[in-house]
């Protein structure tokens, strides 16, 4: 699988977790959701990977690339790796 793939597969995965979480389960009362993030700490990580993610989903055409510069790209992008050990660490600690 490509990198683009993987990325634009992990994006759509965690927006529909989002859209879910937000629209379903909490029928989008704000308050309840700002209590539930600081309640559950898998509902923090959960919100931590899309706070992390929506950039690099953003930022994945061709245009970004040309507007950002590749240095700067690849540094956003790098962001890809801390999700990555923040998700492992979620694995390990059993959330």
């Amino acid at each position: 699988m490509s990198a683009a793939c993987s990325g634009c597969s992990r994006s759509s995965t965690e927006c529909l977790h989002f859209t879910t979480y937000f629209g379903w389960t909490n029928f989008f009362a704000l308050g309840e959701i700002v209590k539930d993030i600081g309640k559950r700490p898998f509902i923090t990580a959960g919100f931590a990977a899309f706070i992390v993610l929506l950039p690099m989903a953003i930022t994945s055409t061709a245009g970004w690339i040309r507007r950002l510069g590749g240095k700067r790209w690849q540094m956003l992008h790098r962001l890809d790796l801390l999700q990555c050990c923040r998700a492992a660490w979620c694995i390990i600690i059993g959330w």
